[in-house]
């Protein structure tokens, strides 16, 4: 269900990049997968991590993920909130769900963190 979000930042990424770059890797001759290990692939690290958290988190909290994969060994926490919230274990199903607003948060903060690491790396001299 995330594919076509993540593919969307991905392919904005991918065109400014090629708006931006693509008459200096012509020039330069890069082609191929030269082109794409020396300039694409640094440029795309930043939106690769952005699309990975923000697939991870959109995952984490899908509810249709139960229709397909659940059984009675295997379940996930929108599931177990249900759960709980629908036998009235609204004490569990609130901290099942601070569980799960935390995981969506740490994804979204270790995006963040890349990102600004990605940034100052980018920033230094050579």
């Amino acid at each position: 269900m995330a594919l076509p979000f993540v593919i969307r930042i991905i392919e904005q990424a991918l065109k400014t990049h090629r708006a931006r770059h693509g008459a200096l890797e012509a020039q330069l001759g890069l082609s191929g997968w030269n082109r794409w290990r020396l300039s694409v692939l640094p440029a795309l690290r930043l939106p690769f991590f952005i699309g990975f958290a923000f697939a991870f988190a959109l995952s984490l909290g899908d509810f249709g993920v139960v229709a397909l994969f659940g059984s009675d060994r295997l379940q996930t926490l929108p599931y177990l909130i249900y759960a709980n919230f629908g036998s009235y274990r609204s004490q569990d199903a609130i901290a099942l769900a601070l569980l799960l607003t935390f995981l969506v948060f740490s994804a979204i903060g270790l995006a963040e963190l890349f990102a600004r690491y990605d940034r100052s790396e980018r920033a230094a001299p050579l």
